[in-house]
């Protein structure tokens, strides 16, 4: 059951990926603002578990379809199942499980386009809040997403085989983003060299 707590004994078994890192000199991550994940995958179904410590969980955007980078603390998960940067799929998620999906036929850099709105077939997910949400006067302990993907979800964005073949590698990132004074921060799991969360070319692998 997609539940959002990854507290399932698969998920206690899966390794977890580094803790990601801000972007650039202009990004910081509060410490109590740890971000990791993980992967499992079985015949049906790529999952993936994020959790963010966070201290104080906040997010105010509940309608799907918004730019949920501009207002809430904000996990990114991009993904090219060709691994060639034509028709990536970008999804975002709040605490409130609110989400933003978009597809880029191309990075902007090279005009791609963004096909927004746009809706992974038969996508699952789910927020578990450990603590409260939007409540300053106490101390929170992390947020977490868990997600998963049908295989089949996959042909919609040109996947080169369905289930993946032993061999393949598809590109994946995963990335935070949070408002300060104004400011957005970012942070990534792949380590890229600009300012610019667009560039699959840069991005870290999936083996199967």
């Amino acid at each position: 059951m997609v539940d959002g707590r990854l507290d399932d004994e698969a998920w206690s078994a899966a390794a977890w990926s580094s803790y990601l890192t801000p972007l650039s000199d202009r990004d910081s991550l509060a410490e109590e603002a740890q971000v990791r994940y993980h992967m499992l995958a079985d015949d049906e179904a790529l999952y993936i578990g994020v959790i963010v410590q966070d201290e104080h969980i906040t997010a105010v955007v509940t309608a799907d379809h918004m730019r949920l980078y501009e207002t809430d603390p904000t996990i990114e998960i991009f993904l090219d199942p060709r691994a060639d940067g034509h028709r990536y799929y970008e999804l975002q998620l709040n605490a409130l499980a609110t989400r933003w999906e978009l597809v880029l036929t191309q990075p902007y850099r090279e005009g791609g386009r963004a096909i927004d709105p746009y809706t992974l077939p038969d996508l699952e997910h789910a927020v578990h809040i450990a603590g409260s949400i939007n409540d300053e006067s106490d101390i929170d302990d992390y947020w977490s997403v868990e997600l998963k993907i049908p295989w089949t979800s996959f042909a919609h964005l040109d996947a080169l085989s369905i289930p993946p073949r032993s061999g393949e590698s598809w590109a994946i990132n995963v990335a935070y983003v949070h408002t300060v004074g104004g400011q957005q921060h970012y942070s990534s799991w792949s380590p890229i060299s600009r300012r610019n969360l667009h560039l699959p070319d840069e991005w870290g692998l999936l083996k199967f």
